[in-house]
């Protein structure tokens, strides 16, 4: 049994890893995410943990290529969510409570060349409803932008508890981060960012190479930049709920640190 919440969450990382590893231990994953800054973690930061697992699969745009992994999480009492196709749900308990945490399967490439977002990959002989005689399908779900974690091997092998699987690193959390840590109610992005910076594991001279060699990274750490140097996002805001007091100005740290 979990004792917090975010435990619960390693139990089903551990899990949820170890069976693809049965599965296909040659596939080529990375768990993304929150795990990258709260197992990474930065000297005189801490991290509130993550509450989910998110893993990326580097051929999941192929149709049906995670069938037999979602075969087996559900032998293993993950269930389809109704809402949310690309999720697995399990519960974990926690102390005396019951929680649902999420498996999110996700895998690369650009929105123009799939528009639809989704790629099939299993058929439950469920109907969506009685009218449009539609059946269910577990799927997956577009990771925009994200062919450069495996193009560039932004990625590391991760020891937790004795299980090794594919760890996201600073440089590529970062390139994953700047589009998603301006939408709404993601405050921490902005703060997993900073993190990274702060940890002295991304290369400014690697993300200037990057952007040379990626239009589509250029145009997304431009824009990353432009909302972060806009005093009415409140980027520094965002950050300090989660720095622990610091005053320092983390727009101005980042912006310093990519110039440099």
């Amino acid at each position: 049994m979990a004792s917090s919440v975010v435990d619960g969450a390693k139990e089903v990382l551990f899990e949820a890893i170890s069976t693809l590893i049965d599965v296909d231990r040659n596939c080529r994953y990375v768990v993304i995410g929150g795990w990258c800054p709260y197992l990474r973690k930065c000297n005189g930061y801490s991290h509130p943990g993550t509450f989910d697992v998110d893993i990326l699969f580097e051929k999941a745009y192929e149709k049906y290529e995670l069938s037999e992994y979602i075969i087996a999480m559900m032998s293993k009492e993950y269930y389809p969510s109704a809402k949310h196709s690309f999720q697995l749900l399990k519960k974990i308990n926690v102390g005396a409570e019951g929680f649902i945490y999420n498996v999110d399967l996700l895998h690369p490439g650009m929105i123009k060349e799939n528009p639809d977002l989704f790629v099939d990959h299993l058929d439950l002989d469920v109907f969506v409803d009685k009218f449009k005689g539609e059946k269910y399908k577990e799927k997956s779900i577009i990771l925009p932008g994200s062919e450069i974690i495996f193009d560039e091997i932004l990625f590391d092998m991760y020891e937790l508890g004795g299980l090794k699987f594919n760890l996201l690193t600073y440089e590529g959390m970062f390139l994953t981060k700047t589009i998603s840590c301006q939408k709404v109610k993601r405050e921490r992005d902005c703060y997993d960012i900073f993190l990274g910076f702060k940890s002295g594991e991304i290369s400014s001279e690697k993300i200037r190479t990057f952007c040379k060699k990626y239009s589509y990274i250029n145009a997304s750490v431009e824009d990353f930049i432009e909302y972060i140097n806009n005093p009415e996002n409140k980027f520094d805001e965002k950050v300090l709920r989660f720095s622990g007091g610091s005053k320092e100005s983390a727009s101005k740290y980042i912006i310093d640190n990519i110039t440099a």
